[in-house]
């Protein structure tokens, strides 16, 4: 009787492992064809995220006011899109410069550059009152082919990830470390912009045959954090 209850325990065991591990495997697939797309980028392409060039000699008429709890204590990351197709990322850069009293943010990002343009220690003007004082702001510039909005991704991934462990705010999660400017609207008010929604939702369509989300970015920019990436 003592060995049947042994062999019943092993092999619950073994039963238990093996749905641990799988379930593990399937939770780290990505269910999303911009993703999968990714992953076999960086896998199998050799691509890397854009190492980021500092403009921030030409931001000396920026302001710089704290964030709500003091300097260089941001809550969290906003991502934002240009809404212009046809712009450019340095014609982007030239315009907020130009009109920072309107607004600016602190990073711009396209498929192939990742370019600060104001110091991440202070808050920017891109989100309305309630968000600015939060949170670190960046700006994805349209793009106009598969390649570049898959690598689009990966450099914001990479950028706000790396944000995420310089500021020790933890992991990325929705509407707690990371916001699109459409959550910013609807769950923190003082704007009524909805971006990067439709930017996402159309590439994802065009060229993917699928959709992209905010927690596919989520998924994306953990996996970066933890350099789980391509296992």
């Amino acid at each position: 009787m003592k060995g049947m209850k042994f062999l019943f325990c092993l092999l619950t065991a073994i039963l238990a492992t093996f749905f641990f591990i799988n379930g593990k495997a399937k939770a780290d697939t990505p269910n999303n064809s911009v993703l999968r797309y990714i992953r076999d980028g960086v896998k199998n392409k050799g691509w890397k995220p854009a190492a980021e060039q500092n403009w921030l000699s030409k931001s000396t008429m920026l302001p710089k006011n704290n964030y709500r709890y003091s300097k260089a204590r941001p809550e969290g990351i906003v991502i934002h899109e240009t809404a212009n197709p046809r712009s450019t990322i340095t014609s982007e850069i030239t315009y907020m410069y130009k009109n920072w009293r309107t607004a600016f943010v602190h990073n711009f990002v396209d498929g192939n550059s990742l370019i600060g343009v104001a110091d991440t220690d202070y808050q920017c003007w891109g989100a309305g009152a309630i968000a600015n004082p939060r949170f670190i702001q960046i700006e994805q510039v349209e793009v106009h082919s598969k390649d570049e909005f898959a690598r689009e991704q990966l450099n914001a991934a990479k950028f706000a990830a790396d944000q995420l462990n310089h500021y020790h705010l933890g992991a990325a999660s929705q509407r707690k470390t990371i916001w699109t400017h459409d959550d910013v609207s609807k769950y923190l008010g003082g704007s009524n912009h909805t971006d990067p929604i439709n930017y996402w939702n159309n590439s994802a369509k065009d060229w993917f045959s699928g959709i992209y989300t905010i927690n596919d970015f989520i998924w994306l920019v953990n996996q970066i954090k933890n350099n789980t990436l391509t296992k």
